[in-house]
């Protein structure tokens, strides 16, 4: 629950946007969250990280009531980055990490409801990146949270030589 608490502060950050809709997630049996929290932490250990995203949002559900998968994936991430069985550490998905990968993978993904095959296709690709830029996969993550939250023409020109008129330069 203390995991939780902290990614939903967090998350929430310092304008408290969202606030109420957020502490939803505490509304119900306080106890029973709390063994589906600890049960995911357990599959995240013991089985790996898309295993516990799947417990929690099998099908684009929630399997404790008002967690989506954003603060689903930040509860993840707090709880466990460093304690994952296997090679993935858990990151953060979010409505901006997904726009960045639509805008720099063409992808075709929604603001939210990711499936466990889409984050582990994003897993994929973030501990790549990193590997290849000798970083860490939570760095790759807040990089593409920011080019989510970037203006689309920046990351345009950014990334298409052609749509600077110019030869990239």
């Amino acid at each position: 629950m203390q995991a939780l608490i902290a990614a939903t502060v967090w998350g929430t950050g310092t304008r408290g946007f969202g606030r109420a809709r957020r502490l939803r997630v505490f509304d119900g049996d306080t106890d029973q969250i709390g063994i589906r929290l600890a049960a995911a932490v357990r599959i995240l250990a013991d089985d790996g990280t898309v295993e516990a995203y799947e417990y929690l949002h099998a099908d684009g559900g929630n399997h404790i009531r008002h967690l989506g998968p954003s603060f689903g994936t930040k509860f993840l991430y707090f709880a466990g980055y460093d304690h994952a069985l296997g090679a993935w550490r858990p990151l953060i998905l979010d409505q901006y990490v997904a726009l960045a990968l639509n805008r720099l993978c063409g992808a075709d993904w929604p603001a939210a409801g990711w499936s466990a095959t889409q984050y582990s296709e994003y897993l994929d690709r973030a501990h790549k990146w990193a590997s290849t830029w000798n970083t860490s996969p939570d760095v790759i993550e807040r990089v593409l949270f920011s080019v989510g939250k970037s203006d689309p023409l920046a990351v345009r020109v950014l990334t298409e030589p052609s749509a600077t008129g110019s030869s990239g330069r």
